[in-house]
């Protein structure tokens, strides 16, 4: 996705040569939940406590990212929810970090509202969550028709290579030993999630590959997107059902992490995802309920890796998501293309998501 809307915004700009895999949406586009919600992994409140000078400015730049992103998909007639999303508490501690996020968001200016635990199951969005918080400005996009839909548009205005292949700076650019052929560049921007180590070796310690799992179950619908736990377990439902990620430390202590296959599943994670549905939403059906899985790419401390390599400065990155990319792209797609053309707004990449913090 990254690499598809960076290709979009530089078509039209400079030459642009994309190297991916042909054909249908990625699997873990098809299978993604599409929601575009602020922030990191964390609440506001984690963020503040984690980085006391920082968080604001990450928050605020998040929500230019959703902004974008979702602006962007409407431009290209894709379908999107700007409802706002819910955060979810399960225990009494969870439930005063996210009043606490609440008075955050007040002060840095964010539309939102608490809710006690009565209020939450009357709004329907499940029983056994201690508090609530809706927060405004966030929603939810149709992934596997923005993916269609940014296929389309670089079609005939972007050359397209197999791909990917490993990039090698060289005196002046890049080399990009591709499977077709060596490709020599200007510059390489590596967007290739769980594969970025494989395109260049400065990734190798600070990517990891992680599986997520979720149930997929058809017809049904419950009021969201929500994400609970700091997004570990999340929902989102569409007009063809509801879709339902989580429950990973049903293996730990490894929680997926370092798991490459999603073309199976892990049944004790799929149990603990059922019973988490039914302990919360006790009237879902879930006999038509079928598993899928799908690989993320963790940067080593959370956070996204955006900008030039240290000492490689053209070669960039454009990875890390951790799965919620839909959350980062739109400002960091933005930001990056501003400093690839040396335009104004190209050194709005805020200091702690720039790769040469690991330094």
């Amino acid at each position: 996705m990254a690499g598809l809307l960076l290709a979009d915004a530089l078509a039209d700009r400079c030459s642009v040569v994309l190297l991916d895999d042909p054909g249908p949406p990625d699997g873990a586009s098809d299978r993604g939940l599409g929601i575009a919600a602020r922030g990191g992994l964390d609440s506001p409140a984690r963020l503040k406590h984690a980085l006391p000078d920082d968080a604001e400015p990450l928050w605020r730049w998040s929500g230019r990212a959703v902004s974008s992103l979702l602006d962007r998909s409407e431009a290209l007639g894709v379908s999107v929810d700007r409802a706002g999303t819910w955060r979810l508490s399960l225990g009494p501690d969870e439930a005063r970090e996210w009043e606490a996020s609440a008075t955050l968001l007040d002060r840095w200016g964010v539309d939102s509202r608490t809710l006690t635990a009565d209020q939450v199951a009357a709004e329907g969005l499940g029983q056994g969550f201690d508090a609530g918080l809706w927060i405004g400005g966030e929603g939810r996009v149709d992934l596997q028709a923005l993916v269609a839909a940014l296929r389309a548009r670089i079609d005939g205005r972007v050359a397209r290579r197999s791909g990917p292949g490993a990039v090698v700076a060289t005196l002046g650019g890049v080399r990009i030993d591709a499977p077709d052929g060596p490709l020599d560049a200007e510059m390489a921007v590596i967007a290739s999630g769980a594969g970025a180590p494989s395109a260049h070796p400065w990734f190798g310690p600070m990517i990891l590959p992680v599986r997520l799992q979720g149930l997929r179950v058809p017809g049904a619908q419950v009021p969201g997107p929500a994400l609970v736990r700091h997004r570990f377990e999340a929902w989102a439902s569409d007009p063809g059902g509801l879709s339902f990620v989580g429950c990973r430390w049903a293996e730990q202590p490894e929680m997926e992490a370092g798991v490459t296959d999603d073309a199976t599943c892990s049944p004790r994670v799929e149990a603990k995802a059922r019973e988490f549905l039914l302990r919360h939403h006790p009237a879902l059906d879930l006999s038509s309920a079928h598993a899928w899985s799908g690989v993320a790419a963790w940067s080593c401390d959370g956070l996204p890796l955006v900008g030039p390599l240290p000492g490689e400065p053209r070669v960039m990155a454009l990875c890390g998501w951790g799965g919620w990319g839909l959350s980062w792209i739109g400002a960091a797609v933005d930001d990056l293309t501003a400093a690839i053309l040396g335009e104004a707004g190209g050194d709005r990449l805020p200091h702690m998501l720039r790769p040469r913090r690991m330094i």
